[in-house]
């Protein structure tokens, strides 16, 4: 049912008492509360009956009409109203029957049953109230209706025929055209159906056990939803755990992979570092240098010029057969050969090499250019490898320390046993005496030689 709107709210007040009366039985809960505000009477407190009740009274009384209290009136010289004393639906049934039943239509009234002027207490008489059944509480009368008697049925042309509202036990029952009525205080919905009216007895235990019926299956119910929840879930989830755990296999397989992957990485990082690599770990016992003695201090002089100047030397000396060869020792290209500083003659053994070198120690000369020659012992290639690797460690460091915008002092040291370049005293490069080329430490670890 479609909640009103305040127009046709306000509509409704303004009924005449009789059809007021008629119309709350057929208004909603929710448009029950609003009329109780329209006329200001607290919302949310009693049943829909009641409500309406509360209604009809409230606009009597706002029109000047007269209240529920017995008054005399010309129509009812008991003071009653022109209402049942019972509310609800059954007394509005009730009345409409009773005011439309044409005449001898209705039926003989059963024995005991009493009269309708009885019933309406017309006569004065108060019929007894019925005791409460065990488990429940007496009812309270309060406008001294007494119990719902059983009436006489009216004709099947009213709808009332064989239609039994009470019976001395309390209990009611509404007639068929009726079942359809929405229940009375149903404040959740008032488009829910209704169940069918208890027609037989009810004890509280038959109450109580249709209760515990009831939430027996409501429970075995929900079990079974859950059960069949869970193989529903487990059918779409199953799959996709599967796949996870094959995935996680995978990936810890690739974490252990990775792992002895950056292991082997960081060994040949290590042994790259601390390997020597140059003309030789170790100093080579056939290189043609250790049968050389080297002649240094030529400049701009041509191959040709140190050849002459050389050989006199030599063999004043020696003699003309004592050496192999004069040579110079070049640099460069293959197609772009430039001579050195440094030439040298080779002899046929380091014994004849040193015999030389004894007889012209500290015997210089000089060259057409002015240049002084002095005489040494040709260095190696190995030794040669580990002046270059002193001199380009020193520059890469330089070249560090120029790059990241910091002075620092770099200084060459050497010992008996090592030699190395220090950054503010810090050891940077270090050479042992064993070593090809080298090591960085420190803060310059990370420089490799080229």
């Amino acid at each position: 049912m479609a909640p009103m709107k305040p127009a046709e709210l306000q509509a409704v007040l303004e009924m005449p008492v009789e059809e007021l009366e008629v119309r709350l039985q057929a208004i909603g809960s929710e448009d029950m509360r609003k009329l109780c505000g329209m006329v200001g009477l607290a919302t949310g407190q009693g049943t829909k009956i009641e409500n309406a009740e509360k209604v009809l009274q409230k606009v009597k009384a706002n029109r000047g009409l007269a209240a529920s209290s017995p008054q005399a009136s010309p129509e009812k010289p008991s003071g009653r109203a022109a209402r049942s004393p019972r509310a609800g639906k059954s007394a509005l049934a009730l009345r409409s029957a009773v005011s439309s039943a044409p005449s001898g239509s209705v039926a003989p009234l059963a024995p005991g049953s009493p009269s309708l002027a009885e019933f309406l207490q017309e006569d004065g008489s108060k019929p007894a109230v019925a005791p409460a059944l065990p488990g429940f509480k007496a009812n309270v009368d309060l406008v001294n209706a007494g119990p719902n008697p059983l009436l006489s049925t009216a004709a099947a042309s009213t709808g009332l025929a064989n239609d039994v509202f009470a019976d001395i036990g309390g209990r009611c029952s509404v007639p068929t055209h009726f079942s359809s009525m929405t229940v009375d205080g149903d404040d959740e919905s008032d488009n829910v159906s209704e169940a069918s009216e208890v027609q037989d007895d009810v004890s509280l235990k038959d109450v109580m056990r249709r209760l515990n019926t009831m939430e027996k299956r409501q429970k075995a119910s929900n079990k079974k939803l859950r059960e069949a929840t869970k193989v529903v879930v487990a059918e779409a989830v199953n799959p996709i755990w599967d796949q996870l755990r094959s995935t996680q296999e995978d990936v810890t397989q690739l974490g252990r992979s990775a792992v002895i992957q950056d292991d082997r990485l960081g060994k040949l990082e290590t042994a790259m570092r601390n390997l020597n690599v140059g003309p030789g770990s170790r100093p080579d016992k056939n290189d043609p240098n250790h049968c050389r003695i080297a002649f240094k201090g030529f400049s701009t002089e041509s191959v040709d010029s140190r050849y002459d100047a050389i050989k006199p030397f030599i063999e004043k000396y020696v003699g003309k057969d004592a050496y192999i060869c004069i040579d110079t020792r070049m640099k460069g290209g293959f197609d772009d050969r430039k001579p050195t500083n440094e030439s040298y003659v080779q002899f046929g053994s380091r014994d004849a090499r040193d015999r030389v070198l004894k007889a012209v120690k500290g015997n210089n000369f000089k060259t057409d250019k002015g240049n002084i020659i002095k005489v040494y012992r040709s260095k190696t290639e190995w030794q040669r490898g580990r002046d270059w690797a002193m001199r380009k460690s020193e520059e890469l460091i330089n070249g560090k320390l120029q790059s990241a915008g910091r002075s620092a002092t770099v200084k060459f040291e050497k010992g008996k046993d090592f030699r190395k370049i220090t950054v503010n005293g810090a050891d940077a490069f270090v050479q042992r005496l064993n070593d090809a080329h080298g090591r960085f430490g420190g803060e310059f670890a990370d420089l490799m030689l080229p």
